[in-house]
């Protein structure tokens, strides 16, 4: 929160909130229903992901669940996520070590998916993000490849042993490898890919809409490149929720663009807002009434 007092005020406190007061309201609920249709795509991909290791719970579980760990967003690359084997094991009796990989193939999902919306918008638009997304692939690949080796596992279950609270989930690490095994087989993952495409072709939907709303008629390529493509900064970056690295990344882009500081800073403002908060929100509110069940 001081993060974003500090952001607004450098930006020109006065211009912000003019600009505020020019953001057409009457978008805010189409948002609001579309970024919640995001997250129940990004749910029913879950829900494919927990079938394919032989986690069995109905459809309105899962959904509880996936909410809950929103509860969480806000961690570095989304990871408090994990939060979600913790209610499994609480509610449904799985063990965290089978479920937890889970959280990292949906934000490898993620990560795959964004590259791949900037991609194909790359070709309708004169923005060079080549080598970000270059860079960005050759790091995913890499880390892909080193964390779907068993070799992996093995080391993290060496590296639990000498940590005493976590020292007992190392005998059962062999089960993550298991799971991750699965959950990165080749039908699976082209199967999640579409899921993820799916639903970040929605968010781009929404970015889009958010600049409308300030009355800026930039074209659908422009906006959703430049604001995925913060998000993607942001996200490895390994800060909570990116902040900081998102919010500057999309500045300096915006203002490349030849776009005021202080509109630029609204935009990014309103999109947090309408994402990340929203989600953390939609979160707590599940948390509650799933864990008082």
């Amino acid at each position: 929160m001081i993060f974003y007092v500090i952001f607004v005020a450098y930006s020109d406190i006065n211009k912000f909130s003019l600009n505020l007061s020019n953001f057409n309201s009457y978008y805010i609920p189409i948002i609001l229903v579309l970024i919640f249709g995001f997250l129940v795509i990004q749910g029913i991909r879950q829900h494919i992901l927990f079938k394919k290791i032989s986690v069995d719970i109905s459809m309105k579980d899962n959904l509880l669940i996936f909410f809950s760990g929103l509860s969480m967003i806000a961690t570095p690359a989304g990871s408090g996520g994990v939060i979600k084997s913790y209610f499994l094991k609480k509610k449904h009796g799985y063990a965290i070590t089978k479920t937890f990989p889970i959280v990292f193939v949906e934000r490898f999902h993620d990560l795959l998916a964004i590259i791949t919306i900037i991609v194909f918008f790359s070709l309708f638009s004169e923005i060079d993000v080549l080598s970000l997304i270059v860079a960005v692939s050759i790091l995913l690949i890499l880390v892909f490849s080193i964390v779907r080796t068993k070799k992996f596992f093995h080391f993290m279950a060496k590296f639990l042993l000498h940590i005493p609270k976590l020292r007992k989930l190392a005998p059962r690490f062999t089960e993550s490898y298991d799971s991750f095994y699965s959950l990165t087989s080749k039908k699976v993952t082209i199967t999640c890919w579409a899921i993820s495409i799916f639903a970040w072709s929605i968010q781009a939907i929404v970015i889009y809409l958010i600049f409308i709303a300030f009355g800026l008629n930039f074209d659908i390529a422009f906006t959703t490149i430049v604001t995925l493509s913060s998000v993607l900064l942001g996200t490895l970056s390994f800060l909570p929720a990116g902040v900081g690295i998102t919010e500057f990344s999309f500045v300096g882009f915006m203002t490349d663009s030849g776009i005021e500081l202080s509109v630029a800073t609204s935009i990014i403002i309103m999109v947090r807002l309408l994402g990340i908060w929203y989600a953390t929100i939609l979160g707590f509110i599940t948390t509650k009434y799933f864990l008082s069940r």
